[in-house]
């Protein structure tokens, strides 16, 4: 399949790939250039998947790239602030990986890579709508937050 790529986004957006999928993929389809971005962040954020503590590295450090991009292409106080809260929650997560870098148990293991995907998929949702965002695809958004479909 040729979008082998986009199924590990799609699991990890949830609701929002549910309710808006067609109406962002209708609108990626016709910028290639914004869906080839954002190929490239899914990929780097979903190759490592395992709950050893080097694939948990990997996931942070593309997550940093990641908050690092929201951040920096804030618009508003209200974006901003989320982005903080999540490279808070990001340095929580590094320094979870320090302390049980040693001998962690399974558990631990298990446990640090849920809050690692929880941040992830929350992360990823809003890095797929603040790239269509700055590539001016705001209208596509706009239809997509009301949920109404294109004209077929």
């Amino acid at each position: 399949m040729a979008n082998t790529w986009l199924w590990p986004v799609l699991k990890r957006l949830g609701a929002f790939t549910v309710t808006n999928g067609p109406l962002i993929w209708a609108w990626l389809k016709d910028h290639p250039d914004v869906l080839e971005t954002i190929k490239q962040a899914v990929v780097s954020l979903t190759k490592s998947t395992g709950k050893q503590l080097g694939a948990i590295r990997e996931t942070l450090a593309a997550l940093r790239a990641q908050i690092d991009y929201l951040r920096d292409s804030a618009d508003d106080d209200e974006e901003r602030a989320q982005a903080e809260r999540w490279s808070k929650a990001l340095f929580k997560l590094e320094s979870a990986v320090a302390l049980i870098a040693v001998q962690p148990t399974a558990d631990e293991l298990r446990q640090l890579r849920a809050r690692v995907d929880e941040l992830r998929g929350d992360v990823l949702s809003a890095y797929v709508r603040e790239q269509i965002e700055d590539a001016g695809g705001t209208d596509a958004l706009a239809r997509a937050d009301r949920s109404e479909l294109p004209p077929a």
